[in-house]
């Protein structure tokens, strides 16, 4: 199924490859992958699996990487932003997201404390 309006999605935030999955459910469904934001420590980071940007960029070559999270955030064309950071700063990026007026797909756990509950 397709969505008569055409979703464009990126990633912020890829410590964990749920987000791969997370991008290919919503690909499955319509959306398109343009852009992808690795933050600067999750080279190391993730489950083993490699570097997550190598591997995210290797399972979407079509998305373009950007070096700044802003470029995601702020281009009005992209309407949903995946996150599967390190999950202290996933509340942080899901809240930025929606102030930029995106809707956002969060890997678990969404929030580590019970404040940043009380902000999303």
């Amino acid at each position: 199924m397709t969505s008569p309006i055409p979703l464009r999605m990126a990633a912020i935030g890829l410590a964990h490859a749920h987000v791969v999955d997370m991008a290919r459910a919503l690909a499955a469904a319509g959306a398109e992958l343009v852009a992808y934001h690795a933050e600067a420590d999750e080279a190391s980071e993730g489950d083993g699996a490699g570097a997550p940007a190598a591997a995210f960029a290797q399972a979407f070559p079509q998305a373009r990487a950007v070096a700044d999270r802003r470029a995601i955030l702020e281009d009005a064309g992209i309407t949903i932003v995946l996150s599967a950071s390190v999950p202290d700063r996933r509340a942080a990026t899901a809240i930025e997201a929606m102030r930029h007026g995106k809707d956002v797909l969060v890997d678990k756990p969404a929030t580590t404390t019970l404040a940043e509950l009380a902000e999303l």
